[in-house]
This record gives structure tokens, sequence and C-alpha cells, in this order.
């Protein structure tokens, strides 16, 4: 079964400012509030922005504990899982692929 970890990643952006993948880096969210452009007449909803910092290694447990609800799976396996994820995401780097 293959399983698409950017989609959970994605959902825990969702409910979490960051979600950090152990020995590969972070994603941190920041909001912007709404805007008015009164000299165009255009309002801008707010939004939300999406930053990667490849200096958030520390496993902060969130992404594993996620994969182990939403799949009924043991901590070890999504640990496993999310091992296996950074790996492949390392490798299609080096491969200089678009992840």
């Amino acid at each position: 079964m293959q399983i698409d970890i950017g989609s959970h990643i994605a959902a825990l952006l969702y409910e979490h400012n960051s979600v950090n993948i152990p020995g590969l880096g972070g994603f941190v969210s920041s909001y912007k509030t709404a805007t008015a452009d009164q000299v165009q007449g255009e309002l801008h909803p707010p939004s939300k922005g999406l930053n990667f910092n490849s200096n958030l290694v520390a496993d902060d447990g969130l992404l594993a504990q996620h994969l182990q609800e939403k799949l009924g799976i043991s901590l070890t396996d999504a640990n496993e899982l999310v091992e296996n994820y950074v790996k492949e995401v390392k490798e299609a780097i080096g491969r200089r692929e678009i992840v």
C-alpha cells in the first residue's frame, strides 16, 4: 500500500503552524491579514504563506503521531514510514527531481 505522506503533511498544516520532518526540515506557515487596495478598488482576503526551513530537522513527533492515528498503525510503524519518506525525498533531491 502506497501512502501519500505529502497529503498528511498538508492536512497537518491546516491545524498547526509548523510540521517538522525529522532529518529533512520543517514547513512553517505564516498568516497574512486581509488588505484593501483603495487605488485599485480591490479587497484581498487573508491568506497563509508557507516556507520550508531546512534547519528544523528535530523530530517533534507530530507527523508520526498523525500517521499513527489516521492509519491505525503503531508509532513504531509510523516512524518507519516517516524515515522511508525522508530517504525517498533525499534520493529524489539527489537526482535533482522536483519533490
